[in-house]
């Protein structure tokens, strides 16, 4: 049998075959001959194809068998139509051996090179002549205008991504940039909106927000409508301009001397207020819009200064305005505590302290026959006794660090002798050493005043009840010595 020989061999590449197929194949034909240079007979036989990355050696990296009727010498094959050719690239030079009836591989290998049709797929500098969809690991691309990239990501290192297109959609939300309603909207300006194309300021956000985690904002001005203004944080509700009188919180603001206002209703100076106006202030709580003038460090519901609104007629720095007040729950209103320990509290029935209660004036109380009812005497017939089975201690708090000495009573001791003088507080106290003592009992010492009144009422009783016995004895004396002096005995005796 003569030796075959490989002699020629013309390639085309189709260019939906090579780039879009999910399968894609190589259109080959060329032309057997023998070592005489003379076409095999006419049959069929049976073709071997390899792939090379080298022009000699090397190890095949794609293999087919077909079996291919020649005529005249001439075939015509359909390269990857049994094994599959998706591993190859075709981005670099390969080689095609061919083996005929599994012999040895013909040589020299074939280089395979680009036809004019593959060349116009593949282009030049990487830009796409063709026109239609294009797709990246896909095959259905669904909008002509579309780079649809499946099951990887698009990576653009140290350069730009540029799109003529008004639109971005990213997964059914869009990016707008021509003034739809899509939830982002970036116009000329580089402005950004959400939810809003109706853009005032750089970024504007129609709607709620929601912020998780450490949020830093550096000097913003926050406003739901109107003119801004520099403020460190300014909140307004809806006023166009600073005379609108409208702000909700304001810090540091630019026109003022405010470290925090609320409810900003005019022209203030104070350091925080609260529905407050023109209150030269550290800090005010008003319940309504006040007047002026305001000397207080701190008001609560008040009005301060001269006049008043709604017939109020201020006097006070703390005035009640139509039952506004501080109103308790059943562990007090207000609690002040010095160096972890609560010192002063108030609940509805007064004030209370921790250790000791100072003043620098009088300390007046209410007691206005006119506005009590149910009046009683109080009798105590035992109260000067009670009194002095009192015994005053000096003691120190074990709830305070480096306690000063304290005089008073002990409320167990009192309670022996006036139980209705001493209450439950319902309140823990906590010691230095962190013991919990659990209800701590409190002394009423009203009770304790009335009980002394009437104990020194019964000694005057006693004083006056001596008195007029001793002035009855001193009499009683009188008598006898009088008659001792008048006696016979006495005269005979002279």
């Amino acid at each position: 049998m003569k030796r075959l020989i490989f002699v020629s061999l013309f390639l085309f590449i189709s260019a939906t075959e090579i780039l879009a197929q999910t399968a894609p194949t190589l259109n080959i034909q060329g032309v057997l001959r023998d070592d005489q240079n003379m076409a095999v007979s006419d049959g069929t036989y049976q073709l071997t194809f390899k792939l090379y990355e080298d022009q000699t050696g090397g190890a095949e990296i794609w293999e087919e068998d077909q079996s291919l009727t020649i005529t005249n010498g001439v075939y015509s094959a359909l390269l990857g139509d049994a094994t599959d050719l998706s591993g190859i690239g075709f981005n670099s030079q390969y080689y095609l051996g061919i083996a005929v009836d599994g012999g040895l591989e013909l040589g020299p290998r074939i280089p395979l090179s680009l036809s004019p049709y593959s060349m116009a797929v593949v282009g030049s500098e990487n830009v796409f002549p063709s026109t239609g969809a294009v797709g990246i690991g896909t095959t259905s691309p669904d909008s002509e205008a579309k780079l649809q990239i499946e099951g990887g990501d698009l990576v653009i290192s140290n350069g730009e991504f540029h799109l003529s297109a008004s639109n971005i959609k990213l997964d059914d939300n869009w990016i707008s940039g021509d003034g739809d309603d899509e939830g982002i909207f970036v116009n000329a300006n580089g402005e950004v909106g959400i939810g809003t194309t109706n853009i005032e300021e750089d970024f504007q956000v129609n709607g709620m927000s929601l912020f998780e985690g450490a949020t830093r904002f550096d000097k913003p001005s926050i406003q739901s409508g109107g003119n801004t203004f520099d403020y460190d944080i300014w909140i307004q509700g809806g006023a166009d301009t600073l005379g609108g009188d409208s702000r909700n919180l304001a810090i540091l603001g630019d026109e003022t001397t405010d470290q925090l206002h609320l409810n900003y209703a005019g022209e203030y100076k104070g350091g925080v207020e609260i529905g407050g106006k023109t209150h030269a202030v550290d800090g005010f709580i008003a319940t309504r819009v006040p007047t002026h003038n305001s000397g207080s460090r701190l008001g609560i519901g008040s009005h301060g200064g001269e006049g008043g609104n709604d017939n109020v007629q201020p006097g006070y720095k703390f005035v009640d305005d139509n039952d506004t007040g501080l109103f308790s729950h059943s562990d007090g209103v207000i609690n002040f505590f010095n160096n972890g320990y609560e010192t002063i509290w108030i609940d509805r029935f007064g004030i209370k302290c921790g250790q000791g209660l100072g003043s620098c004036g009088l300390e007046n109380q209410f007691s206005d026959r006119r506005i009590k009812t149910d009046i009683r005497p109080y009798s105590s017939f035992e109260a000067l006794e009670n009194i002095l089975k009192l015994s005053p201690k000096t003691y120190r708090f074990r709830f305070l660090d480096a306690a000063p000495v304290s005089h008073g009573l002990i409320a167990q001791e009192v309670e022996k002798v006036l139980p209705h003088a001493v209450t439950d507080s319902g309140k823990n106290k906590t010691l230095s050493d962190g013991t919990v003592i659990e209800n701590v009992k409190e002394l009423d010492f009203d009770a304790i005043t009335l009980e002394l009144v009437l104990a020194i009422k019964q000694l005057n009783e006693k004083v006056d009840a001596l008195a007029k016995e001793n002035e009855e004895l001193k009499s009683q004396l009188a008598n006898i010595k009088e008659k001792e002096t008048s006696s016979p005995e006495n005269k005979t005796d002279r």
